[in-house]
Order: structure tokens, then sequence, then C-alpha cells
């Protein structure tokens, strides 16, 4: 209305939804996507899925990703329709909408790219927001939580790939920069390949740089054999990192500069993320003994063959993740997470415009009652 029209008929108060009509709700919204979300599961049921990412013929720095945003949109689509189901007791429909969202994130995990991981990572955590609402809930079955057992065993998201993809990109880029006359803003420019004979050394020296720097900042961080990360290590690489740069001949330094991606930012992601997996993993089994014995356990030694294989222990330290009964009949299970410290099961939130948990400090934890938080004095986060 206009400002200060006192005619205007008094507001209508919204109507109050239950939860199954909210639920209702959603799946009407959404049903004008059911059509391309039915396509992308028939597509599933065939062997392999590639994207036509044109990795020769384009500048390394200009190759085009267009369908990893159009996969999250399809996968937060399945979760939002999965959690609406759920709460509609429709566990088989909403099961087989999160193998969906778990089957999207499995089409991008063989590219060579960092982003692309990171991408796989975010699609896996929407997946697991449906199986922890219906394990808050203990609606899933015991088959269906041995299928997510196995289902979520075979996720890794943990692996030295992404950045062994990113040293490679590194020089095919100072290659095409050198060979083909592309300017560092991705322009064909002659005067780059006239050069080229005569600062040949320019370029092998720059990646040259960029090899060492991988060698001895980014692939040490990440024990892909035994599911391990050293967050402390990554933290003294990335400020080990930063002195290197401003030492030695800076025109060989100069591509590293663009090229080289932030060391923690990118590895506490991953890290988190895998640790997720393996608590649901872990919460999964829990809950099989539960329906089985009527209680969670006193320990994860309980779950051992028959409920569990082997009990994912905790990438950050190499210990067992930290597991305890609570008062109210529930349980808190989590990782030390990055700082290395166990707090006491704490989550620390960040105070910014849009707070959100701080990856870097407290723990990472799995529970399904209110946890304890810490806020935290940030408002620089991305």
């Amino acid at each position: 209305g206009l400002a200060g029209d006192t005619n205007r008929a008094p507001a209508v108060p919204a109507p109050t939804l239950t939860r199954a009509e909210a639920a209702a709700e959603v799946l009407r919204g959404l049903e004008k996507y059911n059509s391309t979300l039915e396509e992308l599961r028939s597509a599933s049921e065939r062997p392999y899925a590639r994207f036509n990412v044109r990795y020769h013929g384009e500048f390394a720095p200009a190759i085009l990703l267009p369908h990893l945003v159009v996969m999250k949109n399809a996968a937060f689509l399945f979760q939002m329709r999965a959690c609406a189901e759920l709460a509609l007791d429709r566990t088989d429909q909403a099961w087989s909408d999160t193998r969906m969202t778990l089957y999207l994130a499995d089409t991008i995990r063989e590219e060579p790219f960092l982003i692309s991981r990171l991408v796989q990572v975010a699609i896996v955590q929407l997946s697991l927001q449906p199986i922890w609402e219906g394990l808050a809930e203990h609606k899933w079955s015991d088959a269906q939580l041995l299928e997510m057992e196995q289902r979520l065993g075979k996720i890794n998201l943990l692996s030295d790939a992404p950045m062994r993809g990113e040293r490679a990109f590194g020089i095919l880029t100072i290659d095409q920069m050198r060979n083909q006359g592309f300017d560092p803003e991705g322009s064909p420019n002659g005067l780059f390949r006239l050069l080229s004979p005569f600062i040949g050394g320019f370029f092998y020296q720059n990646q040259l740089t960029i090899v060492r720097m991988y060698q001895q900042f980014f692939l040490p961080v990440v024990d892909a054999s035994n599911q391990r990360i050293y967050p402390s290590r990554a933290v003294a690489n990335d400020a080990e990192l930063a002195k290197a740069m401003a030492s030695g001949f800076r025109p060989y330094h100069f591509f590293a500069r663009m090229l080289l991606p932030a060391i923690t930012r990118a590895e506490t992601k991953l890290a988190f993320g895998q640790t997720r997996v393996n608590e649901a993993n872990v919460a999964c089994a829990l809950e099989r003994y539960r329906l089985a014995e009527g209680q969670y356990p006193e320990s994860l030694e309980a779950l051992s063959s028959r409920f569990l294989k082997k009990l994912p222990h905790d990438i950050t330290t190499g210990a067992p993740l930290i597991y305890r009964r609570t008062p109210d009949g529930q349980f808190v299970l989590y990782s030390v997470g990055w700082n290395e410290k166990d707090d006491a099961g704490a989550v620390v939130i960040t105070q910014s415009n849009q707070p959100s948990a701080d990856l870097t400090e407290g723990d990472w934890v799995w529970q399904y009652s209110a946890p304890t938080v810490t806020l935290v004095r940030n408002t620089s986060r991305d």
C-alpha cells in the first residue's frame, strides 16, 4: 500500500500449517520439477556419467564448468523432496531421492578440478540432511540403514587428487601461454608467442616453482591411503607458503601468485565433509543397534562386526571418534575437528551477518539434541 494509507484492511495472519501440511505444500511446489528429476533418475541407471568439459583446445583457466551449479541445484531439489517425504512417512521415496542426491555427487568425483571436489562435498552434505532427519525421528528401517551404511562407506572425499589436478592445471596454463600466445587474462596475445624463444626460461622457472610448492606445501597435508589429514601441517604450510612467495626471485613466482589456491580453506572443507560422512555411517550403525537392542550401546566397540565392519577413525588425529550416551537416551558423536583439541562436543558459531559453524574451531558434532554452542566474534568469514 501507499505510505500514509490509513484505510487498509487489517493484515490477515498466515494460517498455521501442521508439519504434514507444510510437507505436502512443499511437494506440490516441487511438482513442476518432477519431469526433470525423473529424467535424471532414468539417466542414473546408465553405467557412466560424463559432462562435456572441453579439456583440450581451450585456454585452461577459461574452461567452463556450468554443470556444477546445475548438479548442485538438482541435488537441492532432491534433498527438499526427500525431507518432505520423510515428514509424510514416505521413507522409501525419501531414501530413493537421497540416493539420487548421492548419485549426483558421484557424477563429478573424477573431475580433476578442486572446485569440482568442493561442489561434490557440498552435494554430499545436502544428502546427509534427510539421513539425519530420519535417524533423529527413528524412521529408517534396518534394511534402509544397512543400505545407507554400504553407500556411505564408498564415499571418499579425502584425496590428494584435486591438488594433483590443480598442479597439472597450473603447468598446462603456463605451457599454453608460452606456446599459444595467451596473456594472463586468457586473451590471445601474439607478443607472448614472439617473446617465448627469448624468455622461455621465465616460463619454465615458473612451472618449477609451482611444482615445488605443491610438493612441499599442498600434497603432504593429506594421506589418502590412510584417510588422514594434518590440520597443523596445513596451517604451518600456509604460513611457510606466504614466506616462500615473498622471498627468492619474484618474477619466478608470477604465476604461483595467480594459480595457487589457499591450502587451509580447501582442506578444511574436504576434511569436514569426509568427517560428516563417517559420522553418518556410524550413526546408521548406532540406529541399527538401537532397533535390535532397544537402546544405544555404551561404546562404539559394540558395533564392530555385527553392525559395522570397520569403525572409521577421526581423520584429523587418527584416534577413534568420540562417543558417549546422554541422559536423555540419545548420544553425542564427534571429531575433535580442525583445532585437534577435544572441546567436549562444543560447536563454535561465528558472529557475523550470516552466522555459521566455524570449521576451524570447536568440534565437528553429530547429535539429535541441541549442541553446546560457543559464539566467537568473526565477521570476516566468506
